[in-house]
C-alpha cells in the first residue's frame, strides 16, 4: 500500500521542513531502487541456473525428474513473486515520486511568493525613506522660514526701541525746556516782590516728580517745595 501523503503543517502549525522530507523520500527511493536491483539479480541468477538444468536434463537421470520439476515451478514462482513485488515498488516509486514533484512544486510556489513579499518590503521602504526625505525637507524650510521670520521682527523691535529711546528723550527735552521756562518765570516773580500768580503752578507735584529724572537741581526748588 502506498505511503500517505503528509499533510501540509504539523500538530503545532509550523510549516513543514521541505529540505528534510526531500532528503528523505530521495533515500528511501534509492533503497527502493536498490532492493528492486538485488530482487532482479536473483530472478536472473535463477533463470540462468534453471536454463543450465534444462540444458542437462538429456543426462540427467529419470529419478532427479521430479527434483528438477518442483525446482522449475519454485522458480516460478518466485519469478511471478519478484514480478509482483517489483510492480509494488514501482506503484511506490512513482507515489513518492509525485509526492517529491508535488512538494517541489509547493517549495517553489513559497520562494516565489516570499521573493514577491520581500520586493513589496523593499519598494515600501523605498517609498517611506522618499516620504521621509520629503518631510524632513519640508520641516527645514518651514524652520528657515520661521528664522528668517524671527530675525525681521528682531530687527524691528530693536529699531522700535531706539525709536521709542529717541522719541522719549525728545519729550523729555521738551518738557525740561518748559519746565526751565516756568521755573525762570518763578524766579522773577519771586524777585519782584513776592508775586503768587505763578506760585500754585510750581507747588504742584510734578517738580518733586522732575526732580527725581534730575530735570530740575534741588537748588532751585522754592523754599516750600524743597522743604
Amino acid at each position: 500500500m502506498p505511503p500517505k501523503k503528509a499533510p501540509a503543517k504539523d500538530a503545532g502549525g509550523d510549516e513543514k521542513d521541505y529540505d528534510l522530507e526531500n532528503f528523505m523520500l530521495q533515500k528511501r527511493l534509492e533503497v527502493i531502487q536498490h532492493r528492486i536491483q538485488l530482487k532482479e539479480e536473483v530472478i536472473a541468477e535463477c533463470q540462468r541456473k534453471l536454463e543450465e538444468q534444462r540444458k542437462r536434463r538429456g543426462n540427467t537421470p529419470a529419478g532427479r525428474t521430479p527434483v528438477l520439476a518442483r525446482l522449475g515451478a519454485v522458480l516460478a514462482d518466485l519469478e511471478a513473486q519478484s514480478k509482483q513485488e517489483l510492480e509494488r515498488r514501482r506503484e511506490v516509486v512513482a507515489e513518492m515520486t509525485r509526492q517529491y514533484n508535488e512538494m517541489q512544486n509547493s517549495f517553489s510556489d513559497r520562494i516565489e511568493d516570499l521573493k514577491a513579499q520581500v520586493k513589496k518590503a523593499q519598494e515600501d521602504i523605498v517609498e517611506v525613506e522618499n516620504t521621509k526625505e520629503a518631510t524632513r525637507k519640508e520641516k527645514e524650510d518651514e524652520i528657515a522660514k520661521k528664522d528668517v521670520t524671527i530675525r525681521q521682527l528682531t530687527h524691528k523691535m530693536e529699531a522700535m526701541a531706539f525709536e521709542f529711546a529717541d522719541m522719549l528723550k525728545e519729550v523729555l527735552d521738551k518738557m525740561s525746556q518748559r519746565i526751565e521756562v516756568t521755573h525762570s518765570g518763578w524766579s522773577r516773580t519771586d524777585r519782584m516782590g513776592g508775586d503768587d500768580s505763578a506760585a500754585p503752578f510750581m507747588k504742584q507735584p510734578l517738580i518733586s516728580s522732575l526732580q527725581e529724572f534730575e530735570l530740575v537741581p534741588h537748588g532751585d526748588l522754592p523754599p516750600e517745595q524743597a522743604g
